[in-house]
């Protein structure tokens, strides 16, 4: 079984392939359920998302372009809330032909490349078993009555006769997801001719539930996307964050991520820049009540790193981003919270750390701790730094690297978020 890798390619010099190693890094819609006035009201909320990018940008343009043809591709979401019946986005938004899916089917995973086939369940559009999603749109498949447990992990087998390329993805899926010959989208048990690590064509699940259920967006870049966590474990801090907010007393809450590894607010490169993909990525979620934005770290590292002087910014321009973030959230009447950036002295990465990104940094979260332009911050940097030398990462929340935390360093990130959420 031949395994492809949709993380960064390595052939970019020696520090674009340190970069790429470390960092490889709609329309919502209410509807109020009948049945009595007993019956409260329901929509439609945000349970998994998978912020898009495109498959050939750099430096994943060095990747070869890549397209299914007469196979299944069978990928696995790990939900947060759970509904009644759900409904699947799939994307073209960054493809350059359009998609043609035969055919899609939903069913609970039961691990590995396995489904359970009592629950499978087939995907429609419009009423139609096909679709054709075109250049630089996204749609939502119709409603599936399907009872989706929180916590739980779906299925999404993807069916194409004709050739689809894989252009809209992300990247860092941190989930093995899988190719097979033929139709099998709805066999119990597939043979996989390859292997993914990340995600193509779905980049949502919403379910429907309760109308009081709060939807939290986590947006951000490698941090809040999991990089350096456990694989095929959900051990990013947002789906710590998820099972801490649904094991409460008030369990209302659904946890979503939107994150992009080597994202950064001003520049394109690895994914959309944040200024342009937030609106998108975070207030147009279903539901969407809530936003935890941690970027900025990426916006001081990678110039250094790439010695890129022309995408040098200052911490103005970070704090001018995430000032305008918090006006968009509150024109929509989404509560913003902003995380502090994380330490990053002494990381491994060659040329990443520098003096000025430190000084920048600390400039950037004295803002956010101190303005009254957000809602709210949640202190990241105090959770998992060394409370004996503050400007390093503890050493038992440090996956290797002094940048990216550990799956201990990610449930930390998660405790301070939900007691803060949770006040």
């Amino acid at each position: 079984m031949k395994k492809i890798s949709m993380k960064w390619p390595v052939r970019m010099g020696t520090r674009r392939a340190l970069l790429g190693a470390a960092l490889a890094l709609p329309i919502a819609f209410a509807v109020v359920a009948c049945g009595g006035d007993s019956a409260p009201p329901q929509t439609w909320i945000a349970s998994w998302y998978g912020a898009p990018q495109a498959y050939n940008e750099p430096p994943l343009s060095a990747n070869a372009a890549k397209s299914l043809q007469n196979q299944t591709f069978r990928q696995t979401m790990y939900v947060s809330q759970g509904g009644t019946s759900l409904r699947i986005r799939v994307s073209n938004l960054l493809g350059t032909s359009p998609l043609a899916v035969t055919s899609m089917r939903v069913a609970k995973s039961a691990g590995g490349s396995s489904i359970d086939p009592a629950t499978d369940k087939a995907v429609t559009f419009g009423g139609q078993a096909s679709v054709t999603v075109p250049i630089g749109q996204e749609i939502y498949s119709d409603s599936v009555d399907f009872a989706v447990a929180p916590l739980s992990s779906l299925a999404i087998s993807t069916y194409v006769s004709g050739s689809a390329g894989i252009e809209t993805v992300h990247s860092l899926g941190l989930q093995s997801n899988y190719v097979a010959a033929g139709n099998v989208a709805s066999s119990a048990a597939i043979t996989p001719l390859e292997t993914l690590n990340g995600f193509a064509w779905v980049t949502g699940v919403d379910v429907y539930a309760s109308a009081s259920n709060k939807v939290v967006v986590t947006f951000g870049d490698s941090i809040t996307d999991g990089y350096n966590s456990t694989p095929n474990k959900n051990n990013r801090y947002p789906n710590y964050l998820s099972r801490t907010l649904l094991a409460s007393s008030n369990p209302a809450f659904s946890v979503v991520n939107a994150g992009i590894s080597g994202n950064r607010w001003s520049f394109n490169g690895i994914g959309p820049n944040g200024n342009g993909r937030f609106s998108r990525d975070v207030l147009d979620r279903s539901g969407a009540t809530h936003v935890v934005a941690l970027l900025g770290i990426n916006d001081f590292g990678i110039p250094s790193l790439l010695g890129n002087a022309a995408e040098q910014v200052t911490s103005a321009q970070i704090i001018q981003a995430i000032t305008n973030a918090a006006a968009a959230s509150k024109a929509k009447g989404v509560k913003f919270y902003a995380g502090t950036l994380t330490p990053f002295v002494g990381t491994t990465i060659p040329g990443y750390y520098t003096a000025e990104g430190e000084v920048k940094r600390q400039a950037v979260n004295a803002f956010i701790r101190t303005t009254p332009l957000i809602d709210g911050f949640i202190d990241f940097d105090a959770a998992i730094r060394d409370p004996a030398n503050p400007t390093v990462m503890l050493a038992k929340y440090d996956s290797g690297d002094r940048l990216h935390p550990n799956d201990a360093g990610y449930e930390a990130m998660a405790a301070v978020a939900s007691a803060f959420l949770l006040k």
